[in-house]
């Protein structure tokens, strides 16, 4: 399993919200929110990690 590519993958299907965290902070926006938007990133990237680990015990290969 390569570690680099799951994480790619991860953070590719989270992209919205990394854009919408990116976007926050270069505005300047209220740093709660921006926080916030941090940590649904960090979550998503995290769920994202776990669904492509269970295709790849289950498929052998990252599969959406």
């Amino acid at each position: 399993m390569d570690i680099v590519r799951l994480h790619h993958l991860a953070e590719q299907r989270c992209k919205p919200l990394g854009c919408r965290m990116k976007s926050c902070q270069e505005s300047a926006q209220d740093p709660n929110l921006c926080q916030q938007y941090h940590r649904e990133l960090l979550e998503c990237i995290a769920k994202e990690k776990s669904r492509l680990i269970d295709n790849w015990n289950r498929t052998g290969k990252f599969s959406s």
